[in-house]
């Protein structure tokens, strides 16, 4: 049943105010592949006001034309997130436009034409197309549109609510747009720490540090288990290449192994040893480096797509982790990768090469601690981040939900 709507508004069925004309699909071997804004598609259409990526199509094809002043309806694409496209409408875009798309037609005079934009925008149709799993796989067309009904306000009222929503969501917009550059900036915010954290540049030291091989500062590397794992849970968990991020190891990410493949006490982790990944598809993944702790002896093991290494007694895991997610070191073990069977991999060879600045033990403590205060204010700023962006999310669709129960300004 539909919610109460306030004295004087209606619930129209929707087809009864508006039909849509559907775009052309010209051959594809007539498409010519420039920067023009001849041709409409749906590419990039995610969000109100997004312009499509253009694609001309020459001038003897009879198609459908849109102008500044249409709004378009997408009708393809998923609708399960806010990226997505089905359902979604644009405007401000002009020329001829595909069959995945749509042109609005009013063929109500007692509506606001921005209004009506807004409703399009709003839960009541979103929901609604989104129930239709037809709709989801391959669209939507007219006899899907029947039975979806819009409330309307008196066309007075309309244009109230059509104007304090433009000023609302321009400034949800605006905080969107702000929020979404935060973290790139603690990104860079991160990579400077340890910069500066690396050069003694964080702890005011005055000392320049010397550049050694890391094949000096360990007392031996190796790759693991080379024993196939059972996703049958045993006592003996072994980890798996993806359970290594760079300075992140994640216990959970196990397969296992029997008893019988758990003799070899050398695939055992330690605390204290370090965990570099030796391959992966993607090459920001190849090489991460990351300190293992917390962990009670002989608990569990690592396959041969890891290599563990054990650092000599005058340089600490914890600053070895910090020196391999320095930006210009990342750079070098990502350009020393080598592509084999679909995968980047790097080599105990490439690893030992690497060159790290090496300051005295308790200048490495004090870098190692300035580092994690400010990576934990950098943490919390990500929350908050998390927190504020989970709320701008639902913010417009709340104003949105808020404005069409009559709810956003004085109603007649």
């Amino acid at each position: 049943m539909k919610n109460k709507l306030p004295e004087g508004w209606e619930w129209k069925e929707l087809l009864s105010i508006i039909d849509y004309q559907g775009g052309s699909q010209p051959p594809k071997k007539e498409f010519i592949y420039e920067p023009k804004d001849d041709y409409v598609r749906l590419l990039q259409i995610r969000d109100f006001g997004n312009k499509p990526f253009p694609t001309y199509v020459p001038d003897s094809h009879k198609l459908k034309k849109a102008n500044k002043g249409d709004i378009l309806l997408a009708r393809y694409g998923g609708a399960s997130s806010s990226k997505d496209s089905l359902g979604r409408v644009c405007e401000g875009l002009e020329g001829a436009y595909n069959v995945a798309l749509a042109k609005l037609i009013f063929s109500d005079k007692k509506l606001h034409r921005d209004y009506v934009k807004f409703l399009f925008l709003g839960p009541w149709f979103l929901n609604e197309i989104s129930k239709n799993s037809r709709s989801c796989q391959s669209g939507f067309n007219k006899d899907d549109l029947k039975g979806i009904k819009f409330p309307i306000a008196p066309l007075s009222e309309q244009k109230r609510i059509a104007d304090k929503l433009d000023k609302l969501l321009v400034k949800v917009k605006d905080v969107q747009t702000r929020l979404d550059k935060l973290p790139l900036i603690l990104k860079r915010f991160r990579q400077s720490i340890i910069r500066m954290g690396c050069s003694g540049v964080l702890i005011n030291s005055e000392q320049e540090y010397p550049m050694v091989n890391f094949g000096k500062l360990i007392k031996k590397i190796r790759g693991g288990t080379t024993a196939v794992p059972i996703r049958e849970v045993t006592k003996f968990p072994v980890l798996r290449s993806s359970s290594v991020r760079q300075s992140f190891i994640d216990y959970e990410d196990v397969k296992y192994l029997t008893a019988e493949q758990s003799k070899n006490p050398d695939n055992f982790i330690s605390n204290g040893d370090l965990l570099f990944t030796r391959l992966n598809g993607t090459a920001e993944y190849v090489g991460n480096c990351a300190v293992v702790f917390g962990i009670k002896e002989k608990t569990y093991q690592y396959p041969d797509r890891l290599y563990c290494a054990q650092v000599l007694d005058d340089i600490l895991p914890e600053y070895c982790e910090l020196a391999f997610s320095h930006p210009e070191i990342r750079l070098e073990i990502e350009n020393r990768a080598k592509s084999s069977a679909g995968h980047k991999r790097i080599s105990i060879t490439d690893v030992k090469d690497v060159m790290l600045p090496l300051p005295s033990v308790a200048e490495q403590q004090q870098i190692v601690g300035k580092v994690r205060f400010y990576f934990t204010q950098i943490d919390k700023i990500k929350k908050r981040y998390s927190n504020m962006k989970l709320f701008t999310d639902k913010l417009e669709q709340s104003i949105l939900a808020k404005a069409f129960r009559g709810e956003l300004v004085l109603q007649d």
